[in-house]
């Protein structure tokens, strides 16, 4: 018995019992249809059957008519149509519809065995390609689904690796790792409002993001050096550029932001580096970082510059219109800075312990360990002193010390004077300037004199002076001007 499930329309007054019972034995599943053309559209409505087999004389409509609605609703079902031997006009539009088989009546077992043998075939055959089909569909849908899982790990562990790229130039300088994830903001929000597509914009977010990758390489001392740059050591910082390309270009998911970033620092005019690009040679997505760079540093605090208000900036900005950047870019790039709040000031100062003692190289002086030249001029630079007394302390004539007692005993006298004051001033700020000159800083009365300078052991019929001793912080900076 066939597992294929059979629907028989026929006529209830002239219902053939033998083909019938026939079917019952040959089919699983039979059910038989003796009403109107409606209930037969029900029964398939609410059931779906692998063979239909419809008696051409059945009421109201006859066969071949059925038929076609049903292949018109379903071009694939399969329908047998019984009929008899003198209908052959029947038989050929039958066949056109696209009938599947054909038995006559009266009713031959022979002849109808070989017609389902055969269409029987072909149910089997359709169907094991269904379930091959549906299979292959699962196994699709399955490994898509692996894919998808696949792409959005890469996609976590890309951003990841993103970040921890950022991660790696921020600890190193405080300054350089926030700056670039602003750099990142603001460019891809200038792209938007330029109406580049989602992909460019996140390319240029990207971009931005790594676009000072190659400063991890750049040493310390000119990466946080708190002063300007010589002309040695601005060239020797312009190579992060190179070294930017050179990191990326190793990593293939990062490989398209190379052209960007490694042109992020040339300027229309053919004045940036380090190719000395012009106009359209610039790749677009690297004149958005390039002025989004401007403005952040603009409006960052530096160690040896002030921060510029939003305002200034803009101006600025407005000023290299044509001259680094193309005007039409400027002009969307200010209309979008206008936009954006500056709620935290950037600022490049040490904020750990170990920011502070790196950084403590250029602001204190190496041999008595007190803040140097460079950390006052940063205080005059910023207006942050709120000492309200200052006194200044020189060794007179330090210089016939050194020539009497050699350079070795100069150095111990310089520290036993730096140690003399840590104890007598502990709450004070203190400095060693210009190699003979002690400077403290403190919010109350400095109770110093001469005399308490004579326990120096090394002090060795050495003369000090107070230029200044309890003046305010204008008069400290008046007098160092001179």
């Amino acid at each position: 018995m066939l597992n294929i499930r059979v629907l028989y329309v026929d006529d209830q007054k002239t219902f053939n019992l033998t083909l019938y019972n026939y079917l019952c034995s040959y089919f699983s599943s039979v059910s038989n249809c003796c009403s109107d053309i409606n209930e037969v559209l029900l029964q398939l409505e609410t059931n779906s059957y692998d063979l239909i087999i419809i008696d051409f004389d059945i009421p109201d409509i006859n066969g071949l008519e059925l038929s076609q609605i049903i292949k018109a609703n379903n071009p694939h079902q399969n329908i047998v149509m019984v009929s008899t031997y003198t209908e052959k006009e029947a038989f050929i539009q039958s066949m056109h519809l696209g009938v599947d088989g054909y038995i006559s009546k009266p009713f031959v077992k022979e002849q109808a065995q070989l017609v389902f043998s055969k269409l029987c075939e072909k149910i089997n055959h359709t169907k094991e390609n269904e379930r091959y089909k549906s299979y292959l569909q699962s196994e699709v849908n399955r490994q898509l689904a692996e894919i998808l899982e696949l792409e959005k790990e890469q996609e976590k562990s890309y951003k990841e690796f993103l970040f921890g790229l950022v991660n790696l130039v921020e600890e190193r300088d405080t300054y350089t790792g926030g700056h670039s994830m602003r750099v990142a903001y603001y460019a891809k929000g200038i792209a938007q409002l330029m109406g580049l597509d989602d992909d460019l914009c996140n390319k240029v977010y990207q971009a931005g993001m790594l676009h000072d990758i190659g400063k991890t390489v750049i040493p310390d001392s000119i990466l946080l050096k708190p002063e300007r740059l010589s002309n040695v050591e601005y060239r020797l910082i312009q190579q992060h550029v190179s070294m930017s390309k050179s990191i990326l270009d190793k990593i293939p998911m990062f490989r398209e932001l190379v052209p960007i970033i490694e042109s992020h620092h040339e300027r229309i005019d053919g004045s940036g580096y380090p190719l000395g690009l012009k106009n359209d040679q610039i790749p677009i997505e690297s004149q958005l970082i390039a002025i989004s760079d401007c403005f952040d540093a603009m409006t960052t605090r530096r160690i040896y510059k002030r921060t510029m208000t939003k305002e200034d900036a803009l101006l600025e900005i407005n000023g290299l219109k044509d001259i680094h950047f193309k005007k039409e870019i400027v002009d969307i790039a200010l209309k979008y800075f206008k936009t954006i709040s500056l709620n935290q000031i950037a600022d490049q100062r040490p904020k750990s312990l170990l920011e502070y003692e790196r950084f403590s190289f250029f602001f204190k002086d190496q041999l008595t360990k007190l803040f140097n030249q460079n950390y006052l001029d940063y205080m005059f630079l910023n207006d942050e002193c709120s000492y309200e007394y200052c006194s200044c302390l020189c060794i007179e004539k330090f210089y016939k010390y050194n020539d009497a007692h050699g350079w070795e005993e100069g150095n111990i006298l310089l520290n036993d004077i730096a140690e003399c004051l840590k104890k007598r001033t502990p709450e004070a700020l203190l400095f060693r300037i210009k190699g003979d000159m002690f400077l403290i800083l403190a919010h109350e009365n400095i109770d110093l004199d001469c005399n308490a300078l004579s326990l120096i052991p090394s002090k060795s019929n050495v003369k000090f002076s107070f230029p200044l001793h309890n003046e305010s912080f204008t008069t400290l900076v008046q007098y160092l001007s001179l």
